[in-house]
């Protein structure tokens, strides 16, 4: 068993917005989004320095993982993205969760995946498709050289957007 942590290592303030503190001398920026990879995604911008600390807001080398059952999706991936675009400007290094330091073009790159593939999939839902039959279909063909197997990803954005299925609209 652990002791509790000592008071001054608890959070002082939690959020669900977006805002600015000090640290030190320096400005920082920070905001959540809601429902993307999870239920809680955070960034962190240093704007002096021109940083974005996307955490896992932004999969590198590989599809993202879509924690559908925190209520992350497609959609909210593809949201986060636009607005992490934003933020950063083609300077902006942007530091994600895992991998090496990207750059806007990269988010951009991203967000279009993210963006298709919500409606791609979507659609598939729409027209009645099941997962295996989504999975059979190569949705996801044109980006699979970059981000990689599709099968994982594909699974989670399927379960994901059924659990989003009033956001797409027209279905039933």
């Amino acid at each position: 068993m652990h002791e509790p942590c000592p008071a001054e290592a608890l959070p002082t303030k939690t959020f669900y917005t977006s805002d600015q503190m000090t640290f030190g001398s320096e400005q920082v920026q920070y905001g959540h989004f809601a429902q993307a990879h999870t239920d809680g995604d955070l960034y962190v911008f240093f704007p002096e320095r021109n940083v974005l600390a996307v955490s896992d807001l932004l999969s590198v080398g590989r599809y993202p993982i879509v924690d559908y059952v925190t209520g992350g999706w497609i959609g909210g991936m593809a949201n986060a993205a636009e607005g992490l675009l934003e933020i950063a400007d083609r300077e902006t290094r942007i530091v994600p969760a895992a991998g090496p330091v990207q750059t806007r073009a990269d988010l951009e790159r991203y967000h279009e995946m993210c963006a298709t593939l919500k409606d791609r999939v979507g659609g598939m839902i729409k027209s009645g498709l099941s997962l295996e039959e989504v999975i059979a279909a190569a949705p996801t063909r044109e980006y699979d050289q970059h981000w990689g197997d599709p099968e994982l990803f594909l699974t989670l954005a399927y379960k994901g957007l059924w659990g989003h299925i009033r956001e797409l609209g027209g279905v039933l």
